[in-house]
C-alpha cells in the first residue's frame, strides 16, 4: 500500500500478471536484470620487495614480505624473507609473543611440525632457526600456517597465502651469497663457460675460478695421453655452457672447486672422460659416484679405449 498527499486513505495499487511480465521482459531486453550479490575474487598475493643499503658496510639489504590473511587482535602478521649482511633470515613479525620459542608450522595439507624459533628483543617477531629449510618449504607450498603463543592469550594461528617465489630466487641468491649447492636445491642453476682446459681433469672457468673434476685422475703430465685427455676435455666443453654439481663431503681441493661438470644437453663430462678411457677413478674426497664411474672405467679398460688401447709393437728393422 501507499498513501496520497490528501486524507490518509489507503490506495491499493494493482497490476496484472501480464503487465508485470511485460515490464520484466523489457528490463531484461535492455540488460537490466535482478540485482544479485557478486563475490569478489580474492586478489592474487604478491611479494612486496624492499631494497636498501646497510650503512655500516654498504652491503645490500633485500626483504620480501607478504601479509597474513588472518589477524590476531585485529592485526595481520607479516612473513619476511630477508638478506642482511649476506645472511638469510626468515621470520614473522607484527606479533605479540609471550616468550615461548615453541611453534607449530604447517604447509598446505602436509602434517605440521613443531619447531623452536627465537623471538626478537621486543617480543614482536619470531625467527626461524633453520631459514634455509623453511625457504625450501615456502618454495614448494601455496599456504603456510603458524601457531604460536601470544602474550596473555590462548595459542593463535596465522595463515599466509604464499605467492610464487621463483622469479625472486636469483636476486635473493646474490644478496645472501647462497652457496652453489643450496642454489641447486632451490632450482637455481648457475651456468659458466670453460675458458681453458689446464689438464685432463682441471679446467678454468670464465669467472677465473678453477674446477677439479671430482673422482677423476688424468694421465701423468708429459705422457702422450695427458695431452690427448686435455684436448678431448677442451673439445667437449668448447662453445658450451657448463654447470657444477658437488658432493656433500668435500667441495674444495687446494685452490679449485671439486665438482662434476655437466653441459646444457645433460652430457656428464666426468663420466664421458672415464668412458673414453682418458681418466681413472679414485674414491678420495667423498666420491659419491665411485661405483657408477668405476663401472665405466672397467668397461673402457676391457674395450681397450684411450689409455687402455692395445698397441702393436713395431718390429725392429
Amino acid at each position: 500500500m501507499c498513501y496520497d498527499a490528501g486524507p490518509r486513505r489507503p490506495i491499493r495499487v494493482t497490476m496484472s500478471h501480464r503487465r508485470v511480465g511485460s515490464i520484466l521482459f523489457l528490463l531484461f531486453a535492455v540488460g537490466i536484470g535482478p540485482v544479485t550479490a557478486q563475490t569478489r575474487p580474492r586478489p592474487t598475493p604478491t611479494w612486496n620487495v624492499e631494497r636498501s643499503i646497510y650503512a655500516m658496510d654498504d652491503t645490500p639489504i633485500l626483504a620480501f614480505s607478504v601479509r597474513s590473511t588472518t589477524s590476531v587482535r585485529g592485526n595481520p602478521a607479516v612473513l619476511l624473507i630477508r638478506c642482511k649482511q649476506a645472511k638469510l633470515e626468515v621470520f614473522v613479525t607484527a606479533l605479540d609473543v609471550k616468550g615461548s620459542e615453541s611453534v607449530n608450522v604447517r604447509f598446505d595439507k602436509r602434517p605440521y611440525k613443531q619447531e623452536s624459533w627465537s623471538y626478537s628483543t621486543d617480543y614482536h617477531a619470531l625467527f626461524s632457526k633453520s631459514p634455509k629449510l623453511l625457504l625450501k618449504e615456502i618454495m614448494r607450498s601455496s599456504e603456510m600456517l603458524l601457531e604460536y603463543q601470544p602474550f596473555v592469550a590462548s595459542p593463535a594461528i596465522v595463515k599466509f597465502r604464499l605467492p610464487s617465489f621463483t622469479s625472486h630466487l636469483p636476486e635473493l641468491a646474490k644478496a645472501c651469497d647462497l652457496d652453489e649447492q643450496f642454489q641447486q636445491e632451490l632450482g637455481i642453476v648457475t651456468w659458466y663457460r670453460v675458458s681453458e682446459a689446464l689438464s685432463g681433469e682441471l679446467v678454468k672457468l670464465d669467472d677465473g675460478s678453477k674446477v677439479q673434476l671430482q673422482c677423476l685422475s688424468s694421465p701423468i703430465k708429459g705422457t702422450p695421453m695427458h695431452e690427448a685427455a686435455r684436448e678431448v676435455l677442451k673439445s667437449l666443453t668448447k662453445d658450451h655452457r657448463v654447470r657444477l654439481e658437488y658432493d656433500e663431503e668435500t667441495r674444495v681441493l687446494r685452490d679449485a672447486w671439486l665438482a662434476y661438470l655437466f653441459l646444457e644437453d645433460g652430457t656428464d663430462i666426468n663420466a664421458e672422460l672415464v668412458r673414453l678411457g682418458l681418466a681413472t677413478v679414485h674414491p678420495n674426497h667423498g666420491c659419491s659416484r665411485f661405483g657408477e664411474l668405476h663401472s665405466l672405467y672397467e668397461e673402457a679398460k676391457e674395450e681397450g679405449r684411450g689409455m687402455w688401447k692395445k698397441r702393436i709393437p713395431q718390429s725392429n728393422r
